[in-house]
C-alpha cells in the first residue's frame, strides 16, 4: 500500500463546517472529560464565509500541558502506516536510529528550535531522512504488527495504561 500525499485544495466556505465542529467536539468531551477546559473550532473553516482546506480544526485547551505530543491519525490510514513503519525501523535497527539521533542533535544545535517557525523548520529538515527510512522499511515489510507490545488506555481519564501485546 503506497504512501500518497494528499493535494491541498481549498474549497469555498461550507456552511455546515460549525455543525461539523459541535459534532465532534461533543465527542471530544464526552471522551476527554473534565481535562478539556476549553473545546474551540479555529483555522480557516471558524470564520464565516472563508474558503478553506475542508478540514475542521479543533483547538481542545488544558490546564497543564505534560511533556508529550499526542497525535492523533486515521485507524489503518496512510499517516498511522507510515509513522509505525518509521518507529518499528528504528527499533530494530539501531545504526539507522543512531543516525536519525545524530541528526535530530545537529540540528537541534543548528536551528535552535525554541520558536514554532524554527520548530517547524526542525521538522522539515528531518523529512528527507524519514522519507528515505520508511521508503527502505515499506519495501522490507514494514510495519511489524503484533511483534511489538503497544500501549492502550482503556479510558481516558489518566489512569496507568495497561500494555498489551498485538
Amino acid at each position: 500500500m503506497p504512501i500518497v500525499k494528499s493535494e491541498l485544495k481549498i474549497v469555498p466556505y461550507d456552511p455546515r463546517w460549525p455543525n461539523a465542529f459541535a459534532a465532534e467536539a461533543v465527542r471530544l468531551r464526552n471522551a476527554l472529560g473534565p481535562l478539556a477546559l476549553r473545546i474551540d473550532h479555529n483555522g480557516s473553516t471558524s470564520i464565516p464565509g472563508l474558503a478553506a482546506k475542508a478540514i475542521i480544526d479543533i483547538q481542545i485547551s488544558v490546564a497543564v500541558l505534560q511533556p508529550h505530543h499526542v497525535h492523533v491519525v486515521q485507524n489503518g490510514g496512510a499517516e498511522e502506516r507510515r509513522t509505525l513503519t518509521f518507529r518499528d525501523y528504528l527499533r530494530e535497527h539501531g545504526e539507522a536510529a543512531r543516525e536519525y539521533e545524530q541528526l535530530k542533535r545537529d540540528l537541534a544545535t543548528q536551528l535552535a528550535p525554541s520558536d514554532r517557525e524554527s520548530r517547524e523548520a526542525y521538522a522539515r529538515a528531518k523529512t528527507d531522512f524519514i522519507d528515505r527510512i520508511v521508503a527502505i522499511a515499506l519495501r522490507r515489510g514494514y510495519p511489524r504488527a503484533g511483534k511489538l507490545p503497544d500501549v492502550q488506555m482503556s479510558r481516558i481519564s489518566g489512569e496507568a495504561p495497561k500494555v498489551r501485546n498485538k
